[in-house]
């Protein structure tokens, strides 16, 4: 039987698997065996959506701010990039309908000053929620999705008495959560230290120079093949090299494309300060999927076509 199924349902909370995959990825950069542990840092993000019949919809997770030490702080120069994001959350008929924090390599439960918040946030909406997530729980468990969702017995008062509640990931299936496994080895090889953007760009840069002398390399072989080779020995030549080079490719992409993603998962004030600098890769990225492509076919075209 599943946790959630052991407790009261009423106000239940829906996550969209993209909020989930954000507050991993936040919470994971800055706690995981990459670093050690006494520099693990604590992430604080907000959660928004809207409620219906009861029920909480998390559509989106936005990470604010970490810090290392046993609670999290924001200043006030995050409280204005939050007033900014609610009116464009306002936008989209969203409003913030909790706060997510990490607690990495403890226990899931809310401090004193976690009742704090979360008063503020479940006097004026009663379905406010707190979700405290453990990343290392999801990493070293088998089956552990890694947090849990509290309301307060009594926002009104300060007491440190919170209750479980009952929560889904939607639109997920049986190899969901070796997906988000999956992503935090991408988080701890990606997201490293302060360079982000530098070690993707030279992870392009790499990757354009390799796959371009693949293909200028099959190329000058397969022109070179011409003088002397039939049409069927060239064309069986090109075959397997072409598969070979899209082989290649598509291990590396594989692998860029979620480096590129984990960009969407950046805390605001990156998120904000990079922005045309995150476009910019992606757009770069698109291109060079398609120049890959049609260089391929180029090669095609030149040799067969003077054939």
């Amino acid at each position: 039987m599943r946790l959630w199924e052991k407790v009261d349902a009423k106000g239940k909370v829906i996550l969209e698997k993209d909020a989930y995959h954000a507050i991993i990825v936040s919470c994971y950069r800055f706690a995981n065996p990459s670093i050690m542990k006494s520099k693990w840092a604590e992430v604080q993000g907000i959660l928004y959506g809207y409620n219906k019949d009861g029920i909480v919809h998390v559509t989106r997770a936005v990470p604010l701010a970490h810090l290392s030490s046993v609670a999290v702080e924001m200043d006030d120069n995050d409280y204005v990039l939050v007033a900014e994001l609610e009116g464009e959350m306002a936008s989209h008929d969203l409003f913030q309908v909790g706060w997510f924090h990490s607690h990495p390599g403890i226990k899931l439960f809310l401090s004193l000053e976690d009742v704090k918040t979360q008063a503020g946030l479940q006097a004026p909406n009663p379905l406010a929620i707190a979700l405290v997530f453990n990343p290392i729980y999801l990493m070293e468990r088998e089956s552990d999705f890694g947090f849990k969702i509290f309301r307060l017995d009594d926002p009104s008062t300060i007491e440190i008495k919170f209750h479980e509640i009952p929560w889904e990931i939607a639109g997920t299936g049986d190899g969901f959560l070796k997906e988000s496994k999956m992503l935090m080895h991408g988080v701890q090889r990606f997201l490293r230290g302060e360079g982000v953007f530098d070690t993707i760009q030279s992870r392009l840069d790499k990757t354009y120079k390799k796959m371009n002398s693949e293909i200028f390399g099959l190329k000058t072989y397969l022109q070179n093949k011409k003088k002397t080779a039939t049409t069927e020995e060239i064309f069986n030549s090109f075959t397997k090299h072409k598969a070979r080079i899209e082989k290649l490719f598509n291990k590396k992409r594989e692998s860029i494309d979620i480096q590129v993603m984990l960009l969407d998962y950046l805390e605001l004030k990156e998120m904000l300060q990079y922005k045309d600098r995150i476009d910019e890769i992606r757009e770069e990225w698109k291109a060079y999927k398609q120049t890959f492509t049609e260089l391929l076919m180029d090669v095609e075209k030149t040799i067969f076509d003077s054939t």
